[in-house]
């Protein structure tokens, strides 16, 4: 018998990928160092409006066929149960909810904080390698 596997993104971890890949490109690049990333990022509007390799992984992303789901306002009610029931932090509770709302079969993430979740199978990718861009 065969199934089809549907890939389906909430948008807030899309949203989360996005802002990762901007960070990997600015770090990569050399355009940023040290600690806290995001804030020497968003400190200097004129690096994040060179970073373009970032928009085409997005884009091979979102081309690849995935469907992106919005969420919906009874996500966040079951967002914040799930956030106090697994200690979750907001994306990730309303990532999950999502998740649940959809009947998925399975979470795909590199997040280890839904590893205290039972409520569905988690599939933890654990060893991604990014290169390092040229510069």
């Amino acid at each position: 018998m065969h199934s089809e596997v549907v890939g389906i993104v909430p948008f807030a971890a899309l949203l989360e990928v996005c802002h990762r890949l901007m960070l990997i490109e600015a770090r990569a690049t050399g355009q940023i160092t040290g600690s806290n990333p995001a804030r020497k990022l968003a400190s200097r509007p004129e690096l994040v409006q060179r970073l373009h390799v970032y928009r085409t992984k997005l884009e091979a992303l979102i081309d690849m066929g995935l469907r992106i789901e919005p969420h919906l306002g009874a996500d966040l009610a079951s967002a914040l149960d799930l956030q106090s029931e697994h200690g979750l932090l907001t994306t990730d509770s309303i990532i999950l909810a999502t998740t649940l709302r959809l009947g998925a079969d399975c979470l795909v993430t590199t997040d280890r904080a839904f590893r205290r979740v039972p409520d569905i199978e988690i599939v933890a990718i654990d060893d991604i390698d990014i290169p390092r861009l040229r510069r």
